[in-house]
């Protein structure tokens, strides 16, 4: 995609960071794996597509349960959506 023409001739739409989420698992060491994999790509397309621009400066990774190891791994925006409003209830419709 930021090789192409496309994306290119897209003269007013900026792609100002990464975002992602780890496995939802309690695997703390396989959550901080993830993490730094998405650090380590972050870095890369930063200095192969954005190494003249300082608009790329945004890694959205970490939720509620992780957000302290994401942080640690290089995060700087988290989403906390549980911690403040809540968990949410999901429920099941049946067609009826």
């Amino acid at each position: 995609l930021l090789r192409s023409e496309e994306f290119t001739a897209l003269k007013n739409v900026r792609i100002r960071g990464l975002m992602g989420i780890a496995t939802n698992t309690e695997n703390e060491k396989q959550i901080k794996e993830e993490f730094y994999e998405l650090k380590t790509f972050f870095d890369g397309v930063r200095q192969s597509f954005f190494r003249k621009e300082n608009f790329f400066d945004t890694l959205s990774m970490g939720m509620t349960a992780d957000y302290k190891i994401a942080i640690e791994q290089g995060s700087n925006m988290v989403r906390l959506g549980s911690t403040i409003f809540g968990q949410r209830v999901i429920k099941h419709w049946k067609n009826e």
